[in-house]
């Protein structure tokens, strides 16, 4: 089982949000981040990012701030998708 923090927000058309599960009980902890951008007026997801990794429970405050922001600029890189043409 796990504990699950989500965090969620929009403006305009566009929708988002983010969730971090936690692990309970496991021999390490490991986190999922959930990166889920919505259409708010069609209600429908458009894109969507999963990051999964080891999360380390002794770094300070600070690192894993540094840690999340990299992630987070790693995994909007591929933001917007490349959409590759039926002609080629």
């Amino acid at each position: 089982s796990s504990v699950g923090v989500g965090l969620g927000g929009g403006g305009g058309n566009l929708g988002g949000g983010v969730s971090v599960g936690v692990p309970i009980g496991g021999a390490s902890l490991e986190r999922e981040i959930i990166f889920d951008l919505i259409d708010s007026q069609r209600d429908v997801l458009f894109w969507q990012a999963i990051s999964k990794g080891n999360l380390k429970e002794n770094e300070t405050p600070s690192k894993k701030e540094a840690r999340i922001q990299a992630l987070v600029a790693k995994v909007f890189s591929k933001y917007p998708p490349v959409i590759k043409s039926k002609n080629k």
